[in-house]
C-alpha cells in the first residue's frame, strides 16, 4: 500500500510539473505574439513614416519645380 501511494503521489507530481510546464510554454508563446506583433506595429508605422516623408519630399520637389517655372514665365514677360 505504501509503495502504490507513492507511485501515485510521483505520477501526481509529475502530472503538475507537466501542467506547469504547459501553462508556461503557453504564457511564453503568447509574450512572444505580443512581442512580434509590436515589433510588426512598429515596423509598420515606421514604413508609413517614411512612405509620409518621401510624400512630402516629392511635394517639395513639385513645389520647387512650379517656382521655378514660375520665376522663369517672369523672365519670359519682362524680356
Amino acid at each position: 500500500d505504501l509503495a502504490k501511494e507513492a507511485l501515485r503521489e510521483v505520477y501526481r507530481r509529475e502530472r503538475i510539473a507537466l501542467e506547469d510546464k504547459k501553462k508556461w510554454a503557453e504564457q511564453l508563446d503568447m509574450e512572444q505574439f505580443k512581442a512580434d506583433t509590436v515589433t510588426r506595429k512598429e515596423r509598420e508605422r515606421k514604413l508609413l513614416i517614411a512612405q509620409q516623408e518621401e510624400e512630402i519630399a516629392r511635394l517639395d520637389a513639385q513645389t520647387s519645380a512650379y517656382k521655378v517655372q514660375a520665376l522663369e514665365a517672369q523672365k519670359v514677360s519682362f524680356i
